[in-house]
């Protein structure tokens, strides 16, 4: 993939999350994207994977306690 391609993608997620105002999952945000037949699968998880790394944006582990 090449360096302008990455960086839309990083952008296009970006702006999603900047247009909510709620969390996503890795889920939401990868299921969006596939449906709208922007990439596959694995140019998705290596963006948000380079997005965490550069402090683009924050994980947050939720469990569910009963």
């Amino acid at each position: 993939m090449n360096s302008d391609t990455l960086m839309l993608y990083k952008l296009m997620i970006l702006y999603i999350l900047s247009r909510v105002n709620f969390p996503l999952t890795n889920a939401q945000l990868t299921v969006f994207i596939l449906e709208k037949g922007y990439t596959n699968y694995f140019n998705i998880q290596q963006v948000i994977s380079d997005l965490i790394s550069d402090s683009f944006i924050t994980v947050k582990t939720v469990r569910n306690s009963s």
